[in-house]
């Protein structure tokens, strides 16, 4: 067990089916064994809270596991589809494998396998929704999820790229935990669990999905969003960590940022840390500091791709826009937020 509000990241990886296992043992009770000659080998990136646990997981050869989850854990499995297969069969495009503890795991991994597994602490997880008092939707959302649990070990989501696209995002954010390329404090780390078990809920969902908000919720979501991410310095933008402190799904998010600027969350909010750097540039001399420690403090480190989406919309790249330095400039560009509406909100 970690320490209530402690994180902990890191790598490890194992050479043989024990040594396997013994990595494992925190949340796994199982055996390894190796289906065919040839180096043994499985990676596995991590970050992990008493609440919440996801993991990068690699496989250099095939191998066979039985066993069950620890405890009272969840598991969903987002498997890249594009380079392995799962359980020694090729799942659907559009299914999401799902492990509740105490259930039978048996499973085959080809050599190869890419997956991110994600682990939630259902009773840790039903005393935070307890302490935070979440909505009467909310609530109903995750209680019949967890129901769905004891009678189906896979998720048929809506749509068929849902899967990969969760699989490239969590991998991405793991890896960069791990390297220290991304530093998250625990409570953020548990809002990401949180607002991940909410959206799942809402894939898991039997009824129809919500097409519509009320303008006032939408608008309160949307106020919100934005000053929780304008907290998020030296963080990129984590639209579920964002939507676990809202305690919504991220359904629920994008209906709101329809509604109120008739643009996703993350284009959104991107170019409002987008607008917050410009402005940084245009005040800060170049002798003072750098474009690299200035997008940094934005959430950017991807200066290629950043540089290419700030010419698009200020006409110059970062670097132009630092020389022109001018004291106390607070020019912003016209037309930034074309769909705003400008009486509730400013940059």
């Amino acid at each position: 067990m970690l320490p209530p509000d402690f994180l902990v990241t890191g790598s490890a990886t194992s050479t043989d089916p024990a040594e396997n296992d013994a990595l494992l043992q925190q949340v796994l009770d199982y055996q390894t064994v190796q289906l065919e000659s040839g180096e043994f080998c499985r990676k596995i990136d991590f970050a992990a809270t008493n609440l919440f646990v996801c993991y990068n997981e690699l496989v250099g050869a095939r191998l066979h596991n039985v066993g069950t989850l620890r405890g009272d854990l969840l598991g969903m499995v987002l498997p890249d589809f594009s380079h392995s297969s799962w359980w020694g069969r090729q799942l659907e495009a559009h299914q999401m494998p799902l492990v509740p503890a105490g259930r039978l795991l048996e499973i085959t991994e080809d050599a190869g396998l890419s997956q991110t597994v994600l682990l939630w602490s259902r009773s840790g997880f039903e005393d935070l929704i307890q302490t935070r008092d979440l909505d009467n939707r909310s609530c109903d959302l995750i209680s019949s999820f967890w129901d769905v649990t004891r009678y189906s070990n896979v998720i048929t989501t809506q749509s068929r790229n849902t899967i990969q696209e969760w699989f490239l995002f969590y991998k991405s954010q793991v890896d960069a935990m791990a390297s220290g390329e991304l530093n998250l404090s625990s409570d953020r780390f548990d809002a990401l669990g949180l607002g991940t078990l909410l959206s799942v809920a809402e894939e898991a969902s039997l009824g129809p999905l919500c097409g519509k908000l009320e303008r006032s919720r939408a608008l309160d979501l949307v106020v919100r969003a934005v000053e929780i991410d304008s907290s998020m310095l030296y963080s990129p933008c984590i639209i579920p960590v964002i939507c676990g402190q809202l305690e919504c799904s991220r359904r629920t998010l994008e209906l709101a940022f329809r509604e109120i600027v008739n643009l996703s969350p993350l284009k959104y909010l991107t170019r409002k840390r987008l607008n917050r750097l410009y402005q940084d540039l245009r005040k800060t001399h170049p002798a003072m500091g750098s474009v690299t420690e200035l997008a940094a403090k934005h959430g950017f480190s991807e200066l290629g791709r950043l540089s290419g989406n700030y010419k698009k919309i200020f006409g110059e790249t970062p670097g132009t826009t630092l020389r022109s330095f001018k004291s106390n400039s607070g020019q912003v560009l016209p037309h930034f937020f074309p769909s705003e509406p400008t009486h509730w909100f400013s940059i």
